[in-house]
């Protein structure tokens, strides 16, 4: 249905991902449909003649498996599972260095554990052999594959680490005591908290970025449903529109958003006074004042500021130059009053010069007009 009411926009809108993820499960399901009726005639056909195979029948029943794969579309309609899923695929990456880091600290120790029981059981008698601390450090030190199964085990949960240590203390020396007291204390005091706190800080910042994108959907879906036009633009009557209205008023509250705040910001981006500013830049400068100001805003206005000083100091440079050239050069006053004209049109080219770098055109001709102004009533 949605696709004959969309058509072809249908795979292009909003949510154009999720379209397509349905489109190819509706499309499998039908194929899956068909498939089944045939199968069942050709089932039938086969039994009428004495016979039958249920070998495709069967084959075809696991395809049904597939529709386990609808339950992603769940996601997008339950934020807080989508909020879990988000934040264990962000943590994907720091899972995989998390992984290699225990490996190797279990491979290095796994190594000088096997060593120290083979050296052991290398220089035992028969009758020591035979021990039950010798079986088990052969059972759980045996090999490396079998150290580092014992170690990863006495640091999850999977064998008490006093177990394993007992044997070793008595038939080995004491002296492992304390290195395998350190590997436990390491591992479980530092590696695993630090491992916890990069999946913690993973989370909350997969949970930021979500709630992010979860308040530019919904001021979105809030503007675009006053603009008639579908142009991409928010004029001031739409926006005055918006925060009239008790209904619209309150999910702006619920975003964090009053009033006034909407229409100093608007103000404030609509620098040229058109009245007319694009909707996606009011949506992220409603994300900047979200918050604290961050690091990268504060340094971006320091620098902008940098920028327009060093501007507004060459603007002045070039207005001390035209009030030299406009002096008189005679200091006893002959010609003193003589501005020519030509001296305010090299004023006027200064002064567009100055408007073409960046300078604003209507306080250049406001101090035209003063000069010409000037040079006439010289």
């Amino acid at each position: 249905m949605r696709l004959v009411a969309y058509r072809l926009r249908f795979f292009c809108m909003t949510g154009w991902r999720w379209n397509w993820f349905d489109a190819v499960l509706v499309t499998m399901q039908v194929f899956e449909e068909i498939t089944m009726i045939v199968a069942r005639v050709s089932l039938t056909d086969s039994d009428t003649e004495g016979g039958g195979n249920l070998s495709f029948l069967r084959v075809l029943r696991i395809l049904r498996l597939v529709r386990v794969v609808r339950l992603a579309r769940v996601l997008r309609l339950v934020r807080q599972l989508r909020t879990l899923v988000t934040s264990i695929g962000a943590s994907l990456q720091s899972l995989a260095w998390t992984v290699m880091l225990i490996v190797f600290i279990i491979y290095v120790v796994g190594i000088y554990f096997t060593q120290l029981v083979t050296n052991e059981r290398i220089g035992a008698t028969a009758a020591e052999l035979d021990s039950q601390n010798m079986q088990m450090m052969a059972r759980y030190f045996g090999t490396l594959e079998r150290s580092c199964l014992s170690l990863f085990q006495s640091i999850s949960g999977g064998v008490g680490w006093e177990f394993l240590l007992h044997p070793l203390m008595e038939d080995v020396s004491w002296f492992v005591a304390p290195l395998f007291t350190l590997y436990i204390a390491f591992s479980l005091l530092a590696m695993m908290n630090v491992v916890t706190g990069v999946f913690v800080e993973s989370a909350l910042q997969s949970t930021a970025e979500d709630k992010e994108d979860c308040f530019a959907h919904q001021l979105f879906d809030l503007i675009t449903e006053h603009d008639e036009d579908h142009d991409g633009q928010l004029s001031e009557p739409v926006l005055e529109l918006i925060v009239t209205k008790p209904e619209t008023v309150q999910r702006l509250e619920a975003l964090d958003i009053n009033t006034t705040k909407a229409r100093n910001l608007f103000k404030l981006i609509d620098i040229e006074r058109t009245g007319v500013i694009s909707i996606t830049s009011f949506i992220q400068a409603c994300l900047r004042l979200r918050g604290a100001a961050r690091s990268i805003d504060v340094t971006t206005m320091m620098f902008e500021q940098k920028r327009f000083l060093k501007e507004w100091q060459a603007h002045a440079a070039r207005m001390e130059e035209l009030v030299v050239r406009l002096t008189p050069a005679d200091p006893a006053g002959s010609g003193a009053g003589s501005l020519t004209v030509a001296s305010a049109a090299s004023a006027g080219a200064l002064m567009r010069r100055g408007s073409s770098r960046g300078f604003p055109l209507n306080a250049q001709g406001r101090a035209l007009h003063s000069l010409e102004h000037f040079v006439g009533r010289s």
